[in-house]
């Protein structure tokens, strides 16, 4: 079990990769995109009077095991809906999911975003990264980070 500091920094850090996302959304492709209280990942809010459910964009997941953190996440680009409308997403059965082409109505390639997505990542994420020092102390070191010191 993660300790409470340690869960707080994830949580943090998957709010990072949401916000990046909405980011991209918002500012290339015109989608307002939010958080859903209790669920991950990034939404567009439904319309409740005319029934349009809220709509799940992008997936996020995320494994620390023993201070060191790995991620992924599915931002729905330009893939084809019908294989998901037997399936219910992340078990949530009050939505549905979308992607940036259904939104928008036109087709966005992963190949389109991934420059973008990759350009907020690197200004955001560094925060989240321990310095060496701190790498070795904890018993982690970067492996790129200890070949670049030793070619030095």
């Amino acid at each position: 079990m993660l300790h409470l500091k340690h869960r707080t920094v994830v949580k943090k850090y998957v709010w990072a990769l949401e916000d990046t996302i909405m980011k991209v959304l918002r500012e290339s492709y015109g989608i307002i995109s939010t958080r859903v209280e209790g669920r991950v990942g990034v939404w567009i809010v439904g319309d409740s009077a005319s029934g349009t459910p809220d709509r799940k964009i992008a997936a996020i997941g995320v494994r620390n095991h023993r201070g060191v953190t790995t991620h992924g996440f599915a931002l729905n680009c330009s893939n084809a809906q019908s294989p998901f409308e037997n399936i219910v997403p992340c078990g949530i059965d009050d939505a549905e999911t979308t992607s940036i082409t259904r939104e928008i109505g036109r087709v966005v390639t992963p190949a389109d975003v991934v420059d973008q997505i990759e350009q907020e990542l690197r200004a955001v994420l560094p925060r989240f990264v321990k310095e060496s020092a701190d790498q070795e102390s904890s018993g982690y070191a970067d492996p790129a980070a200890s070949s670049e010191r030793a070619a030095l």
